[in-house]
Formats: structure tokens, C-alpha cells, sequence
């Protein structure tokens, strides 16, 4: 089974394969730890696990494995060192880190600020 999984989410599953191995002992898999956008079925992957919108079309099967929730993170040094973070229209002025869609653009941040959903296109420290 070959396997191609965002290199986080791997490392999350690293003792589910262990365990996977002990259950199945004939079972051998080859694993990707990547954030690179595969071709699933030109590159031949069994699974492939990605975080993002999941595709309409395609000659795939996909199916959602669960919803992410997720926090703003700073380290306590640059939070001594930058203004606070009050609300979503503070980000702006601070250091991000913003990933990329398949399509190469920057994937925006989409927040919670009270009962609003905002999109942030922010610019990033680290893309």
C-alpha cells in the first residue's frame, strides 16, 4: 500500500501504523511525509491525505476524516515585542505564516471574529 500524507498528519499516524503493522503483519506500506500537491493517480498513491476543500470531479474516491480546528499561535517573545491581538483587524501588522492552494496563490485565513467569519489576505513572514 503505498501511502502519501502532509508531513504533520503523518507524524500524527506514525503509532496508528505501528499498530496497523501488528494487526496485519503481511501488510507493507510505503509512506510520503509531504505538503507538496501529488497527482494521486498519475503518481500510483493508494491514499493520499490532504487538508483542504475536498474536489468535485476528479477519478477519485475522497472522503472527509474529520474537521480541524484551529488557533492562533505566538510565541510569548514576540508577543512582549508587538502590539496585542485584539481581533482579526489587528493581524495585518504581524508576522504570518500562509500556505498555498494547488493553484500556487496564497490560501487566505479565514477567522472567527465574534459572530463573523472574516478572510484575511495577509502577508506572509513564511509562504
Amino acid at each position: 500500500m503505498w501511502l502519501d500524507l502532509l508531513a504533520g498528519f503523518g507524524r500524527i499516524l506514525f503509532p496508528a501504523l505501528a499498530e496497523l503493522r501488528v494487526k496485519y503483519p503481511r501488510l507493507s506500506y510505503e509512506l510520503a511525509l509531504t505538503d507538496r500537491m501529488s497527482d494521486p493517480v498519475a503518481e500510483g498513491w493508494d491514499i493520499v491525505v490532504r487538508i483542504g476543500e475536498l474536489p468535485n470531479d476528479g477519478e477519485m474516491t475522497v472522503r472527509k476524516l474529520c474537521d480541524l480546528r484551529l488557533a492562533l499561535y505566538a510565541a510569548p517573545a514576540y508577543l512582549s515585542q508587538r502590539a496585542e491581538i485584539r481581533s482579526a483587524a489587528d493581524l495585518p501588522g504581524h508576522d504570518t505564516i500562509v500556505f498555498r492552494v494547488p493553484t500556487g496563490r496564497l490560501r487566505p485565513w479565514k477567522m472567527a471574529d465574534g459572530p463573523h467569519i472574516k478572510e484575511l489576505s495577509l502577508n506572509p513572514v513564511l509562504g
